[in-house]
């Protein structure tokens, strides 16, 4: 993604978190803190004044802090990023158990209430620090009042925290519909993206979003 943004003429900076991926640690230095610092950095050596910021998963939620504490960024990018489940949530799970053929209903009664209860094992709150409810639709609110410009891309790779679009205005109130604010549900994607055209979507929809960004003029 960064070298077909690169090579449309966005200046691109691609780094991996203090002990993501295949990062060290640093002590003292947590995600928010190494992107602000590289922010300050590429101020400093390329004249840069306005950003963009985001990612999949964990540095999702890190570009949603910088952004709040950091008035240089004008553009979100969130992959499956911060979002709450609710009623739609719920709705969506129970009518997606009610699609199955009417041969395996019984199969999934039995399992009904099980389904419905949130999994046992490894789920993103496992690994994920977020705001509570109320102080995350407040933070969306500010962002909104800054013309910070959004890009909101959830996976069906979510599937435990993100199932139906209304979730999305469910989270955040009326701010969710605001002119800067995209919101896409990509149910036939996986998280990581994995397939060469999964990928490509996705390269091709965040590419026209920064081509088209001008910052503090949501469009």
């Amino acid at each position: 993604m960064a070298e077909h943004l690169a090579n449309s003429g966005v200046q691109c900076f691609r780094y991996d978190a203090p002990g993501i991926g295949e990062a060290p640690r640093v002590a003292g230095c947590d995600a928010v803190q190494a992107s602000i610092a590289a922010i300050d950095a590429l101020q400093a050596a390329h004249g840069c004044h306005t950003f963009a910021i985001g990612g999949i998963c964990s540095a999702a939620d890190t570009g949603w802090e910088v952004t709040i504490s950091d008035a240089r960024v004008s553009g979100l990018l969130l992959l499956d990023g911060v979002v709450f489940t609710g009623p739609w949530y719920h709705y969506a799970k129970l009518l997606g158990l009610l699609r199955r053929l009417p041969s395996e209903w019984k199969h999934f009664a039995n399992r009904l209430p099980a389904k419905l209860k949130p999994s046992a094992g490894l789920d993103s709150r496992a690994f994920r620090s977020w705001p509570d409810k109320t102080r995350a639709r407040e933070q969306f609110s500010r962002m909104v009042a800054r013309d910070v410009r959004m890009l909101c891309i959830f996976s069906g790779g979510y599937a435990d925290r993100f199932l139906h679009h209304r979730q999305f205005a469910w989270s955040f109130g009326p701010d969710a519909n605001a002119p800067g604010v995209s919101l896409h549900y990509w149910p036939d994607c996986d998280h990581t993206y994995f397939g060469r055209a999964q990928r490509e979507r996705l390269i091709q929809r965040t590419s026209d979003w920064m081509l088209g960004f001008r910052p503090g003029r949501p469009s």
